[in-house]
């Protein structure tokens, strides 16, 4: 079995979609979003996010491939009502400040019935992240987002997330707050 294309998309640096190719919208309708199917190229990325919690980690990763060049990779699950999608996303430094994120489906297995729609019954995974500079607290240990997602696996399952605002140890030191 062949695996399918790659959705890659590029977005400038102010997160607004000037590419995409034609697996978005294959990809699209397979997560039941014919509406997004079409992309308007020149909108926000961040209108076709829904969970703020998931904007904050990508604008912190975003932020961090700008400023050092560096591309990110990580391993993520993106599930359908009908499948279980294990993928790689890379996120790298396009022209122009923008970003090119490649988004690559490794393995798929069958999604048992009502499997899908239990996760949203689950706790939500909790990772405090520093209000100031974006890094992630992971088992006491802070990291810059970018590092912080590929060693947690924070993505792995397709698991509720919720990002709560903090301040590192760091930042309390350079900004003088207590505790």
């Amino acid at each position: 079995m062949t695996s399918p294309p790659s959705v890659v998309y590029e977005i400038d640096s102010r997160d607004r979609l000037r590419f995409v190719n034609g697996a978005w919208a294959e990809f699209a309708r397979a997560n039941d979003a014919d509406k997004l199917a079409s992309p308007a190229l020149g909108r926000s990325l961040w209108d076709s996010v829904v969970d703020g919690n998931i904007t904050d980690l990508y604008r912190a990763m975003f932020g961090r491939v700008r400023a050092t060049g560096e591309t990110i990779s990580f391993d993520y699950r993106c599930d359908s009502p009908d499948d279980k999608r294990f993928m790689t996303m890379i996120i790298e430094p396009a022209e122009n400040r923008g970003i090119r994120l490649i988004n690559k489906i490794w393995r798929i297995e069958p999604q048992s019935p009502g499997r899908f729609f239990q996760r949203f019954k689950q706790e939500p995974l909790s990772i405090p992240m520093c209000s100031f500079c974006a890094d992630i607290s992971l088992h006491e240990c802070w990291l810059p987002a970018s590092d912080a997602i590929p060693a947690s696996l924070v993505f792995a399952e397709d698991l509720p997330l919720k990002v709560w605002p903090s301040v590192c140890p760091k930042c309390r030191a350079r900004r003088g707050i207590d505790g």
